[in-house]
């Protein structure tokens, strides 16, 4: 629905309702990937175990902060499809491309990376690619980047749904299944930190599907 909303309001010549709708895409698309985050990079050990490989612990971990990179670039490029620049997307994929994949051979190839380097080259590709569309959406609407709400606030809940993990990380020991919880308890404190900081609202709660009912 991101494209068709962005297209709508460029057709009816609404700037602001296009920096707005653009802005609380963004930021939405930040608030879900910051747990996801957390999620995957703190239980990436009990995960790889269900690969019986300690290698791809390191390799959920790595992926995990690159993420959220590739949930933007998604959403980035969902904003300049609807702004009409649907080829500015395609370009910035391939200059990326070009970037990505002699990175690929050369940190795959290095002996104590491995697949390690695979994966740090896939993540620079999302976070070149991201930072392209990004750029290129404030340059066509000149939409403001407000680190505080962007970036600091999701991060402070981001850190005390770490903690929690952190706290709880015991109970793994217990019984596996157990970390469903732990997820659960680490995820209603990351809402309401960022209730408490102002770094969402129950507007924005409304948008997200599923929770969004309860609001």
């Amino acid at each position: 629905s991101l494209v068709p909303a962005i297209s709508e309001a460029v057709a009816k010549k609404q700037h602001q309702t296009v920096v707005l709708r653009s802005s609380q895409a963004i930021k939405l698309t930040i608030f879900i990937g910051i747990p996801s985050l957390m999620i995957l990079y703190s239980f990436a050990e009990p995960l790889s175990d269900v690969f019986k490989s300690k290698e791809t612990y390191t390799l959920l971990q790595v992926l995990a902060l690159g993420g959220i990179f590739a949930y933007l670039q998604q959403t980035t490029t969902g904003i300049l499809q609807g702004l009409g620049k649907v080829q500015l997307p395609v370009i910035n994929t391939i200059i990326s491309a070009l970037i990505r994949i002699p990175l690929l051979f050369l940190l795959t190839g290095l002996p104590h990376w491995g697949l390690k380097g695979t994966a740090i080259a896939y993540v620079v590709g999302f976070i070149i690619s991201a930072s392209l569309n990004l750029g290129a959406i404030i340059h066509f609407t000149g939409m403001p980047i407000n680190l505080r709400e962007f970036l600091i606030l999701p991060l402070i809940g981001g850190m005390g749904m770490l903690l929690v993990f952190r706290l709880f990380q015991p109970l793994l020991k217990i019984h596996p299944l157990l970390f469903l919880i732990v997820i659960g308890v680490g995820s209603i404190c990351y809402i309401l930190i960022l209730l408490f900081n102002g770094g969402i609202d129950k507007n924005d709660l409304r948008r997200l599907p599923w929770i969004g009912k309860f609001f």
